[in-house]
């Protein structure tokens, strides 16, 4: 485990602590200007999940490891890639076969991603959420079944980006069909 000392160091423990609270879903201090003593993009690196973060325009702003591990592409391929091809979707479907992600649709229709793109949104969170499911091919050029989740971001009433979570369920997907395979063969093996 890191030692926090370092970054625990420069933050006055004796003070009350100022508090997160949230604004449709872009976290701010209570106190206006008082900087929190940890980044949070380093937080992010530290999920297990793949995860990135496009600004308003669609650019990537954050691409964690998990994701970078699962696409083979770096922070600086995926923007790359945006300059390239317009969109980011090519870091996920290397093969050409989606053009943009679940984050680049909420972008264009942050409250309506449902309904201009057949997206199902999540209703049971009191928060606008999408989620879906696909098959994409992996830096290793591999199928990978992932499930996936994107949500806007705004700062001040204003859209200020999307956050995006990708899970990779290809072992539950490998397991279902062995299962499949297995019932199937039992079946004929009765009839």
């Amino acid at each position: 485990m890191a030692n926090n000392s370092e970054s625990n160091r420069n933050y006055d423990h004796s003070r009350p602590r100022s508090g997160v609270t949230t604004d449709g879903g872009v976290q701010q201090s209570r106190q206006p200007g008082r900087e929190l003593p940890f980044d949070f993009r380093a937080i992010l690196d530290h999920v297990n999940t793949s995860l990135f973060v496009v600004d308003a325009d669609g650019y990537p702003v954050h691409w964690n490891r998990a994701v970078q591990q699962l696409t083979g592409d770096s922070f600086e391929d995926a923007r790359a890639k945006v300059e390239e091809h317009g969109v980011l979707g090519p870091a996920f479907y290397h093969d050409g076969r989606r053009s943009m992600t679940l984050a680049e649709k909420v972008i264009e229709a942050p409250e309506s991603a449902d309904e201009e793109y057949g997206v199902p949104r999540v209703e049971d969170v009191d928060y606008t959420l999408y989620a879906d499911q696909s098959v994409m091919k992996d830096a290793r050029g591999q199928d990978r079944h992932i499930e996936f989740s994107a949500a806007p971001i705004y700062e001040g009433g204003e859209l200020a980006g999307v956050v995006e979570m990708v899970w990779d369920r290809t072992e539950d997907a490998l397991q279902q069909q062995q299962l499949r395979e297995m019932v199937t063969e039992l079946q004929e093996t009765m009839a």
